[in-house]
């Protein structure tokens, strides 16, 4: 299904948990040390539509009083190692701080970002400037108000912590009025929208009061449940905020998000009701959880849940056969895409011939593309023989544990067309190592993941792209074309015009087989069947809506 987007992508890292408590009641409103660092002329924000269309806002109306109690217990794979998203851009601690710690804005099904914690979102793409009005009489569990000098402390630590990149990499900011901020930038930058409908805002009252320490191992936020209790390595129980913003909600009593990394202790625990909801992208353990009547998917394939899986191809050194282009192509029609996806994923993946989803802006139909580069070994040969190696030649793939079975169906391709592929496969520290130290020409072809987390993929792509960043392990060639092709289509201004300069990148990459795509698979939520309204993984990977959550008998 084709979305409808105002959104841009960010960045991923793999943290872990730590030990927490609980927030205390607050005695006083916090302060902010913020100050603006340019005078310039405030503009008022434009009219907005007051019908409540954000997710996860319900109108007093709304609220139907027979969905009240339940104590919802979800699991998750992994924690991340703190509670205060101002110093990390690792998205998997959402999942873990969802119930407690809201963003500004909020992404509904079809794509379309709303204000949430905010009331408006103005950009001035003249200007280059973004103005955030927050809703007025917010406020944080420790009972401090949600303002502009929290909302621009908050920007200030992101920035302090090295992660500007939560914040667009944003110039400065200053005060318009108590509820108002407008933020200045060097230049326009289409990813503002996603970029601060995104950002989670934690209380600066917490922070000031009870330190550094305690906010990373306690969340304290807007949201609808409140930390009880976090036990390092296992679980975390959140309970209803009495005092929440939305009157009426949540509807639940607590939340209790469980540490469970393996796979067939989740399945068990939904199986005899010891959880309510799992995650997974693991085909095999979608056809058990589909034989059971008492669980139901409430996902679809959407983009913002794809996991791409993806091979690099030395194309930077010169004395490397992968250097000629027609050898990157042959190794793409030498590889069955399509039945690879369906027995690696047990039926939920699909194969893919280009760096994007279906649905998302980069898309190009296969009449688009360079080449669909459909299964042909014969091609692949006459390919490989025009490239001066006619009985193929020798290489390496470097893989880890989870793409080593990837790596088997890949040499196995290789070799029916002449190429004799060897797998090293390393732990992820190793791995790690080759792309941090950029061995140039170290690696002939690696083996990853990449969510594609949004419905464009900026920051995900340029570590693929651009000269001035650390091209994927070395091993990916600098071509001043496809740089360029990457600033028009961040600068661009319009839905249209983004969408024609990423789908300009995707033709560049396919045509240059750039990067190797191999298949996509999809995360999907099971919940137990009387479960509804959770929000998780229908917007995207992240989004959670635990307020609007509840059981119905």
């Amino acid at each position: 299904m084709k979305k409808k987007l105002l959104c841009l992508g960010m960045t991923l890292c793999v943290l872990f948990g730590l030990f927490a408590g609980c927030a205390e009641p607050a005695k006083e409103e916090p302060s902010s040390d913020a100050t603006p660092t340019q005078e310039v002329q405030t503009t008022s924000s434009p009219e907005q539509d007051k019908t409540n269309k954000a997710p996860g806002i319900l109108a007093p109306d709304q609220i139907d009083e027979s969905r009240y109690g339940g104590d919802l217990v979800v699991s998750n794979a992994m924690f991340a190692s703190t509670c205060f998203p101002c110093e990390t851009s690792d998205r998997k601690l959402w999942d873990m701080i969802a119930p407690a710690i809201e963003a500004l804005g909020q992404l509904d099904e079809e794509g379309n970002m709303y204000p949430f914690l905010a009331e408006s979102f103005e950009e001035d793409t003249e200007n280059n400037t973004f103005t955030i009005k927050l809703r007025e009489g917010i406020k944080f569990h420790d009972g401090s108000e949600l303002n502009a000098d929290v909302l621009m402390w908050n920007l200030e630590k992101y920035d302090e912590n090295g992660i500007s990149v939560n914040i667009c990499y944003a110039d400065s900011w200053e005060k318009v009025d108590e509820y108002t901020v407008k933020v200045y930038f060097e230049e326009y930058s289409n990813t503002w929208m996603e970029t601060f409908c995104n950002l989670r805002i934690a209380s600066q009252y917490a922070y000031d009061t009870y330190g550094e320490e305690y906010v990373q191992t306690t969340a304290v936020g807007t949201g609808p449940f409140i930390m009880e209790e976090y036990v390092q390595g296992h679980s975390i129980k959140y309970v209803r905020n009495e005092n929440y913003w939305q009157t009426g909600l949540p509807y639940l009593d607590s939340v209790t998000i469980m540490l469970m990394s393996d796979l067939n202790t989740q399945l068990t625990a939904i199986m005899t009701g010891d959880i309510h909801v799992l995650t997974t992208s693991d085909g095999i353990a979608s056809q058990q959880l589909q034989a059971n009547s008492t669980v139901k998917c409430i996902s679809d394939n959407s983009p913002l849940l794809g996991q791409l899986w993806l091979a690099f191809i030395d194309s930077y050194s010169e004395d490397k056969p992968t250097y000629d282009v027609n050898v990157r192509r042959a190794m793409m029609y030498a590889i069955d895409r399509d039945d690879m996806a369906v027995a690696l994923s047990g039926g939920l993946g699909v194969g893919i011939d280009q760096y994007a989803l279906e649905g998302s802006y980069a898309y190009l139909e296969p009449e688009e593309l360079y080449s669909t580069y459909d299964y042909n070994p014969e091609k692949a040969r006459e390919l490989l023989a025009e490239a001066g190696y006619p009985n193929g030649f020798e290489m390496e793939i470097l893989s880890r544990n989870f793409t080593d079975t990837l790596a088997v169906g890949i040499q196995s391709y290789l070799k029916a067309v002449g190429i004799t592929a060897t797998v090293n496969s390393v732990d992820s520290s190793k791995f790690t190592e080759y792309s941090a130290n950029d061995p140039k020409g170290a690696v002939d072809f690696a083996l990853a993941g990449a969510s594609q987390n949004s419905f464009n993929n900026y920051n995900g792509w340029t570590q693929y792209i651009s000269s001035s960043k650390s091209r994927y392990m070395g091993v990916l060639r600098d071509y001043d074309e496809l740089d360029d092709l990457w600033q028009t289509a961040i600068g661009a201004k319009g839905i249209d015009n983004v969408k024609k300069g990423m789908q300009a990148i995707n033709y560049f990459i396919n045509e240059n087989v750039h990067i190797l795509p191999c298949y996509a698979s999809y995360t999907q939520a099971w919940t137990v069947d009387n479960l509804y309204d959770s929000g998780i993984c229908q917007a995207d990977a992240f989004q959670r809506t635990y307020q609007l959550a509840y059981f119905a008998d």
